[in-house]
């Protein structure tokens, strides 16, 4: 017996007109009434696109799907597309002043709003970069006005209780919060 199966994603981008910033990367997949949605927060825009797809948006669609979601919102704590590399530091780090802005916050608001969970997987950077721990507050606080605090959930290694990006050996096959 052969049987013939099919799905179908939708992938919607909003950035600004000039491309410098992305603010939301949405991903729903078989609709029918109200999608139960998911918002996932990370640092910065993947290099993913409406088609092409980096390791990271392929990570976070295959586990929330496995939650039993149907989409996420990707939103980042900086919105800035390609950030520069600091030319006053050496190596890779890189340069976080100017790499958001209020309509950044007003999107990740948007969706943690409209998602049934909210998750923050930003890895260890913000307890190294007092910039990005400053910025990583901020939003934390908009999403405790906003009365998010109850559905925001943290990605998580599961031995060392730290949050981890989707990336994260610990985090690539099954998420743990």
């Amino acid at each position: 017996m052969v049987k013939e199966l099919s799905a179908s994603m939708t992938t919607k981008v909003i950035e600004e007109d000039s491309g410098t910033h992305r603010y939301v990367l949405e991903r729903a997949w078989n609709k029918k009434g109200k999608a139960k949605m998911a918002t996932v927060i990370t640092l910065y825009p993947s290099t993913s696109e409406l088609i092409l797809t980096d390791t990271t948006t392929m990570l976070i669609t295959n586990n929330i799907y496995k939650l039993g979601y149907d989409g996420f919102f990707s939103v980042n704590l900086y919105s800035k597309v390609n950030l520069p590399v600091s030319p006053s530091k050496s190596g890779s780090k890189r340069n976080f002043k100017n790499a958001t802005n209020a309509t950044n916050d007003k999107y990740i608001l948007e969706c943690a709003k409209n998602s049934e969970i909210v998750i923050l997987a930003y890895g260890s950077l913000p307890s190294k970069n007092k910039q990005v721990q400053q910025r990583l507050d901020k939003v934390l606080n908009l999403l405790e006005k906003e009365g998010l605090a109850e559905v925001t959930r943290v990605l998580t290694d599961p031995e060392k209780k730290t949050c981890v990006h989707p990336l994260a050996s610990k985090a690539r096959n099954n998420w743990t919060f």
